[in-house]
């Protein structure tokens, strides 16, 4: 009984290092999520900059080249780190539901142990209250007999004696 509780206690513990872990990553996750939500932001009042900056040495044909260039790889720049910041965000869904499906499964699973463990003492006190009736009727029938046995000698002994 005392090695079960124990092997209880240990997964307990191993779940709670499991959620632990999870808690973490998902705080980690939250934390790269600012990160590019802040250089998503830095990005975009950089591009705003860059518009209204003047533009003295170039032509006009080099310079709407120029900023076509710039625009179009700010905006790959700006759709990859879209699709990072979704991806963790996806991520860190996907680890909450693992975390909340583990707390789940842990605590059904402690409390079925639980009632098992409560079933199997009921079931054990069932049995020894049925040995011990037995054992009470056994020795009733015990002191029955003794008792008959003792009536028995006690008129043989009063017919001894009137003889």
């Amino acid at each position: 009984m005392s090695k079960d509780l124990k092997d209880l206690i240990e997964m307990a513990e191993e779940d709670e290092k499991t959620r632990a872990q999870l808690e973490e990553n998902v705080e980690t996750l939250k934390r790269e999520i600012a990160k590019l939500n802040k250089k998503l932001k830095e990005k975009t009042s950089l591009t705003k900059i860059d518009f209204v900056k003047p533009i003295k040495e170039f032509n006009e044909s080099e310079e709407i080249n120029i900023l076509k260039g710039l625009i179009a790889s700010q905006k790959q720049e700006l759709t990859r780190k879209v699709r990072e910041k979704e991806a963790l965000q996806q991520k860190m869904e996907e680890i909450n539901l693992e975390l909340e499906n583990v707390r789940d499964t842990f605590t059904d699973s402690v409390k079925d142990q639980v009632l098992i463990k409560t079933q199997n003492s009921l079931n054990n006190l069932i049995e020894d209250y049925g040995r011990l009736e037995g054992m009470i009727k056994s020795l009733n029938e015990k002191i029955s007999d003794l008792e008959k046995e003792n009536k028995l000698l006690t008129e043989t002994s009063t017919n001894l004696k009137s003889e």
